[in-house]
């Protein structure tokens, strides 16, 4: 329930459950991380599949253009790479 106050801009909703929610028409997808990173940045990932470093997991698909997720191949000894 939204706390209500003299000024409706610092009105606060506690509830963690979110009223327009993609859950509530998709399901979770096998597979998808539970977390992700989002990067705007195309000459970096340009970058990083040009030297192997992402996979792709899933494809976002909307009326405009389809978004391809990357998984990022990391080795932990070494940062991004095979």
């Amino acid at each position: 329930m939204i706390k209500k106050q003299k000024h409706p801009i610092i009105e606060f909703d506690p509830d963690r459950n979110a009223v327009i929610s993609p859950d509530n028409v998709y399901g979770k997808i096998k597979g998808f991380p539970e977390r992700g990173v989002i990067c705007f940045i195309g000459d970096t990932i340009k970058k990083l599949k040009a030297q192997g470093k992402l996979k792709e997991i899933y494809t976002v698909r909307s009326v405009c253009t389809d978004y391809p997720v990357y998984q990022l191949i990391f080795n932990l000894s070494g940062g991004a790479g095979k």
